[in-house]
């Protein structure tokens, strides 16, 4: 069987690393040079730099490259299993897949499609995208109507709610192959592929209290038993444990609705507006804060808008922290953020999934590394 010229430029990049010209930190050939280099097309080229992305070989960072990981796994091990994987698939080539996601934006969402389709379109399988719009009939729709078309396999990112899909469920415990991305599904034996948020959190609440911040408000939606919003929760209570301060009920607000959809309807328009009036009567209300930990990209832009509107000013009165961040090619990001791999998420998620449809048993917890990001929306807390 011949090999794919990705895989034979990912070899060429693992044995420029394993032969030292390439070291830890150091920079990669991007899409464009290596497709130069190779006379190939930049999606193959692309692929090359996703699979030794997904193996923990090399780090991308949008907007400025692809750099050897500061920490490397087994090398021995990568050629074997870069093998198998085109072997495994090989075999599964022309089968669909059904890919199910609340929605998508620049800020999230959209990386982890283009990889998504980009490990697919290099494995032999077709993709169909279901959007549900943050809506748990949607889901359920969406769900019904692939299997209904004949999916060899699933990739959902669950909606937001108090509980897991019953149709989700129903799916993990009859074997079908199915993987879960962002969350996980707490007791239930269910693949999934996510950003420890955690640890994440913990983070980046303890880097503004390294800026000397020790009143740091969380603002969220409301859990409703989402790992994702609980888990970072749960980092910033433990970054104030580990410090030997306490955390303040009341700094805790979980009354953001407005990001939970991505569609512009006259209600997301009335929930965007009730979100920001809540917001100013929430930063209005504690002058203590000084700094603000944002669940979400769009939940940081809501609380800008609500301390400007206050005649307060970012960073200088208030400092503000989020998960991810909308980028740009032009412009640095505003945002101190944890960055989530999304690429890596796409890929790894595909290749489990791809095991799973062998009647194969990967790994259930498929944890993705993510880095702290530095923007202009953080500074040392003023003297007051």
């Amino acid at each position: 069987m011949s090999v794919p010229m990705y895989e034979t430029i990912a070899d060429y990049l693992l044995t420029e690393i394993r032969e030292g010209r390439l070291r830890e930190g150091d920079r990669v050939m991007s899409e464009r040079e290596l497709a130069d280099h190779f006379g190939v097309s930049t999606m193959t080229s692309k692929g090359a730099l996703a699979r030794l992305a997904a193996l923990g070989v090399i780090v991308r960072s949008r907007g400025r490259g692809s750099y050897v990981a500061q920490s490397l796994p087994d090398l021995s091990q990568i050629g074997l299993e870069s093998e198998t994987i085109i072997e495994r698939a090989d075999s599964l080539r022309g089968s669909v897949v059904g890919l199910i996601i609340p929605g998508f934006d620049d800020s999230f969402g959209a990386e982890t499609i283009r990889a998504v389709e980009s490990r697919c379109h290099d494995l032999g399988l077709h993709l169909v995208l279901r959007l549900t719009d943050g809506n748990r009939n949607l889901e359920k729709d969406a769900i019904t109507d692939l299997l209904r078309l004949g999916v060899d396999g699933l990739l959902i990112l669950p909606v937001h709610g108090e509980h897991f899909s019953t149709d989700i469920l129903r799916l993990v415990l009859d074997g079908f192959p199915l993987v879960l991305m962002d969350r996980y599904m707490r007791g239930i034996p269910a693949r999934a592929v996510y950003t420890n948020n955690t640890e994440a959190a913990r983070e980046m609440t303890e880097y503004l209290m390294d800026l000397g911040h020790r009143q740091i408000a969380y603002v969220s939606p409301s859990p409703d038993s989402t790992s994702s919003i609980e888990d970072r929760i749960q980092g910033y209570m433990l970054a104030h444990a580990a410090r030997g301060l306490g955390t303040a009920p009341d700094l805790l607000f979980h009354g953001v609705s407005s990001t939970l959809t991505l569609k512009a309807t006259e209600y997301y328009e009335k929930m965007f507006a009730q979100d920001l009036a809540a917001l100013r009567t929430f930063v209005g209300d504690h002058p203590e804060v000084t700094a603000y930990l944002a669940c979400e990209y769009g939940i940081a832009i809501l609380l800008r808008t609500a301390i400007t509107d206050l005649g307060l000013r970012v960073p200088e009165d208030c400092s503000i922290a989020c998960f991810d961040h909308q980028y740009s090619a032009l412009t640095a990001p505003f945002f101190t953020h944890v960055l989530q791999d999304e690429e890596m998420t796409g890929c790894r998620a595909v290749d489990v999934l791809v095991s799973l449809m062998r009647g194969e048993e990967p790994a259930i917890e498929n944890v993705i590394p993510h880095r702290i990001v530095l923007g202009s929306s953080t500074a040392a807390p003023k003297t007051r």
